[in-house]
């Protein structure tokens, strides 16, 4: 369980994770519709409440107070916790498949240096950067 205060109001988390993963939504802008549920604590009572933008306005919804709103509490971070597991196994997957990319671009750009080598040595040039062009005047090497 975290206290979290902003400006003049203090928020409940159920637990630092939640809390931290707030402050990470937040900042990156990861989760544009709503980025975090939270205890508004007035006085000694706490009430639940979940933020959300409502046509580009922020705007905070009671959800409940007592054992219904740790429920409510519960399950909102089950539901976070959720998307960061999926948001991790995506940049896993990402990540994979940029390493897959990067030897394949290497590939490429290895047969394109055997490639050019090639033509270069059967007497071709590259024109403009553009097509390769047979050289006038010269003949090719012929392997004996």
């Amino acid at each position: 369980m975290a206290w979290h205060v902003i400006g003049t109001r203090r928020y409940f988390y159920q637990s630092e994770l939640s809390c931290q993963a707030a402050h990470v939504a937040k900042q990156c802008g990861a989760l544009r519709r709503e980025w975090y549920m939270a205890w508004h604590v007035i006085g000694t009572r706490r009430y639940f409440y979940h933020s959300e933008r409502v046509n580009g306005k922020p705007v905070r919804r009671y959800i409940g107070k007592g054992k219904a709103g740790e429920v409510a509490a519960e399950i909102a971070d089950l539901r976070r916790l959720e998307r960061e597991i999926k948001a991790r196994e995506l940049m896993a997957e990402e990540n994979r498949l940029k390493q897959a990319e990067a030897h394949l671009t290497e590939l490429c750009e290895m047969t394109d240096m055997l490639v050019r080598a090639a033509l270069i040595a059967a007497g071709y040039h590259q024109h403009d950067r553009g097509d390769w062009r047979r050289r006038h005047g010269t003949n090719p090497t012929t392997a004996s």
